[in-house]
């Protein structure tokens, strides 16, 4: 795959998140907006805006409040990408954005803002109920267990029977909102999968951490 649309940016998604993000997007229909918490240099936007661009041109809301004096270099990366055309740039806070949201059900749900257990815990209370039943939702960062990411998404996604075809892509997990509870059964069984497959992930940093420096 070309990834001149990538020239330049400083993005924060591996390649295999990005294409995560790039189908996500590209699968979106047209009349359902995308919306993304914390947008930063703008490599997950570019990610998304290429798969937009190459399926139904979604829009793109890309909120962030830019405080670390990202604004320009996020807008100039937009427009060396392309992705300028399916891209609305919001420069306010999650909560701020959302008081005013009025573009109706979200198709793609993204989440990379405040990594603090508040912070991302008020992202998912605010903009999950605004996604379609059907709709992804997906959180980066969540494998690392020292944020509070990971409790937030495991206290609200996890344990919600409103969540389903959990996975993972990388540092991503996913899931799919169902405005229909999952049935108890099948819900208890893949939550134990998706659990297990966490401490997994979870044992290989720990061995990581401590074998690294054995080794230096």
């Amino acid at each position: 795959m070309n990834k001149d649309f990538l020239s330049g940016i400083n993005s924060g998604v591996s390649e295999r998140e990005g294409t995560f993000l790039m189908n996500q997007a590209k699968a979106c229909p047209a009349g359902l907006p995308i919306v993304e918490i914390g947008s930063w240099n703008g490599g997950s936007t570019a990610w998304m805006g290429k798969g937009s661009l190459d399926g139904n041109k979604a829009k793109i809301y890309a909120i962030d409040p830019h405080y670390d004096n990202t604004w320009e270099t996020f807008l100039a990366n937009m427009k060396r990408s392309g992705a300028s055309e399916v891209v609305v740039p919001i420069k306010e806070t999650s909560l701020a954005a959302h008081k005013s949201w009025d573009k109706g059900t979200v198709g793609f749900l993204w989440i990379d803002g405040d990594h603090t257990y508040k912070g991302a815990a008020l992202d998912i209370d605010l903009w999950a109920p605004e996604l379609v039943d059907g709709g992804m939702i997906a959180f980066h960062d969540v494998t690392h267990r020292n944020l509070g990411v990971y409790r937030a998404v495991k206290e609200r996604v996890i344990r919600s029977r409103h969540f389903k075809n959990i996975g993972f892509v990388h540092g991503i997990i996913y899931a799919r909102k169902t405005n229909k509870a999952y049935p108890i059964i099948p819900w208890f069984f893949s939550r134990v999968l998706v659990m297990t497959r966490f401490y997994l992930i979870f044992s290989k940093q720990v061995v990581a951490k401590v074998v690294k420096p054995v080794i230096k």
